[in-house]
C-alpha cells in the first residue's frame, strides 16, 4: 500500500525518550476523572451528543467548503492555481482513502477536541503529494533545547520513532503558549464529565422502570438464605416493568434516591447542552436546540449567517494560515498562491434576496454597476454567454428643461 509506505517512510529515527507507561495510560483512559466522578477522554467525550454534535457542525461546514487554491495575477485579480500540486490534493483526494470532505472534517474534529491536528506530508519531488492524519493517541512533541519541536509517533508494535519536524503539518487550536492548541478535554472537563453523569443517570432511571431505588424494611430478622432470596425475589419484579411489587411479612418501603422530576433532570440537562455549545462556539439552534423559545424564520435566517462568521470563519482562517505556512511555503506564498475557502454557498440568502443583489450589481435603481453579467452569473454557477463581458452602461436620465419664465415645457 502506498499509505503504508510512507508511514515506514518518515520513520526517521528511534526516540531516545519514548512513550512511558504512564503516558500511555493517560492517552487512554484519560487524566484525573472530573468531579462528577467520570473519566473524560476522547471516546467518552464523543459519547456526549452535544460534543458530537457542536464538532459535528463544525467539521461538516468546513467540510462543504471547498479549499480553492489562487495565484494573484500580475495587476488585479486571481486565478486558480491548477498547475500547484496542492490544488489537486484539497479538490480531489488529500490522500488514497479520504475526500476532502471527510478530510477536513477529521481535522476539526481532532484539532477542536484534542486542540491539535497532525499530519505527515508524503513529499514527491519536494512537493507534498499526501497528507496522511495522525490519530490523537499515536502522537507527541516536546520542546528541544534549539527551542524547535520534536515530534514523535507510536508505531503499531509500541514502539516510538521521531518525525523530521519539516514532514509534519501542525493545525493548533486556540493556543495559550503558541506551541500546542488547548486541550478541551483539560479546560472543559468540569462540564463535560456532568453531561456524560446526568445522561447515565437518566438511563439508569428509565433501566429502571422510571423506579427509584429505596429500603425494604422487613419486621424480624432475616438470615442469608432469607435474604438472597427475597433479593433474587425483588430483583425478579423490578425486571417486570410497571409491575406492582407485592411483599409480606409487614415489608416498607423507604424511598432513598430523587426522581427525575426532583433532580430536575430536564432542566440540568438543557443547561449543559448551552455550557458545551459556548465552549464550542456554536449557537444552539445549530445542533438541533432551540431553547425554551423556538426561533422565527427571520431569527433563524440570522443565526445561520452568524454561525459562519462567528464560527466557521475563524476555523477557515486558522487552516488557511497553516496551509500558507507549512505546506504552500514561502516561495510560492510570496509569488502569488494563496489558500482560500469558499463559503458563498453557506451564506446564500433566498432566491429574491440574491435577485436583487445581482440587479444592484448591474446597476438596477439608479445604482452604480459594479459586476459584469458573466460575473453574477458565476456566482450562481451558470457559464458566461457572449454578450456578457463589460459592465453595464447606466442609463441617465434627462434634466427637466425649464424656460426663462421658469415653467416646465
Amino acid at each position: 500500500m502506498r499509505i503504508a509506505a510512507a508511514y515506514r517512510a518518515f520513520a526517521l529515527k528511534d526516540s531516545s525518550q519514548g512513550m512511558t507507561s504512564l503516558d500511555l495510560f493517560r492517552e487512554l483512559y484519560g487524566r484525573a476523572p472530573a468531579q462528577s466522578g467520570k473519566s473524560v477522554t476522547v471516546n467518552t467525550a464523543l459519547q456526549a451528543a452535544t460534543v458530537f454534535s457542536c464538532l459535528r457542525v463544525i467539521g461538516e461546514g468546513i467540510g462543504q467548503s471547498p479549499c480553492d487554491l489562487f495565484r494573484d495575477r500580475a495587476d488585479r485579480g486571481k486565478d486558480p492555481a491548477k498547475d500547484h500540486p496542492l490544488y489537486t490534493l484539497f479538490a480531489l483526494a488529500p490522500n488514497e482513502l479520504q475526500t476532502p470532505f471527510g478530510f477536513f472534517e477529521t481535522l476539526v474534529f481532532h484539532a477542536g477536541l484534542t486542540g491539535d491536528f497532525i499530519a505527515l506530508k508524503s513529499m514527491v519531488r519536494a512537493r507534498v503529494d499526501e497528507l496522511l492524519p495522525i490519530e490523537p493517541g499515536m502522537r507527541r512533541w516536546q520542546r528541544g533545547q534549539d527551542g524547535l519541536l520534536r515530534y514523535f509517533v507510536r508505531l503499531p508494535g509500541g514502539s516510538e520513532r521521531e518525525i523530521d519536524p519539516r514532514l509534519i503539518w501542525h493545525v493548533r487550536g486556540p493556543s495559550w503558549n503558541g506551541r500546542e492548541g488547548l486541550d478541551i478535554l483539560k479546560v472543559a472537563r468540569e462540564a463535560i464529565g456532568l453531561a456524560l453523569a446526568i445522561e447515565g443517570d437518566q438511563a439508569k432511571l428509565y433501566a429502571n422502570g422510571l423506579r427509584s431505588s429505596g429500603t425494604y424494611s422487613i419486621e424480624g430478622t432475616l438470615d442469608k438464605t432469607e435474604y438472597e432470596t427475597l433479593r433474587d425475589f425483588i430483583k425478579a419484579q423490578q425486571a417486570e416493568q410497571g409491575g406492582p411489587l407485592i411483599l409480606d411479612r409487614a415489608a416498607k418501603y423507604l424511598q432513598q434516591t430523587m426522581t427525575g422530576v426532583d433532580a430536575q433532570t430536564l432542566e440540568s440537562r438543557k443547561h449543559q447542552v448551552e455550557e458545551i455549545c459556548r465552549l464550542f462556539r456554536v449557537m444552539p439552534i445549530m445542533i438541533g436546540h432551540g431553547g425554551d423559545q423556538s426561533p422565527t424564520f427571520a431569527s433563524a435566517e440570522q443565526f445561520f449567517i452568524a454561525h459562519v462568521v462567528h464560527t466557521l470563519l475563524p476555523w477557515c482562517r486558522r487552516i488557511e494560515m497553516a496551509i500558507n505556512k507549512d505546506l504552500i511555503g514561502r516561495d510560492d506564498f510570496e509569488a502569488g498562491v494563496k489558500a482560500k475557502f469558499n463559503l458563498d454557498a453557506l451564506m446564500r440568502g433566498s432566491f429574491k434576496d440574491r435577485q436583487d443583489a445581482f440587479a444592484k450589481m448591474l446597476g438596477a435603481g439608479g445604482s452604480t454597476p459594479y459586476a459584469e453579467v458573466n460575473e453574477v452569473r458565476e456566482l450562481d454557477d451558470m457559464n458566461p454567454v457572449d454578450w456578457g463581458n463589460g459592465k453595464p452602461q447606466m442609463q441617465q436620465k434627462p434634466s427637466p428643461q425649464v424656460d426663462p419664465q421658469g415653467t416646465m415645457p
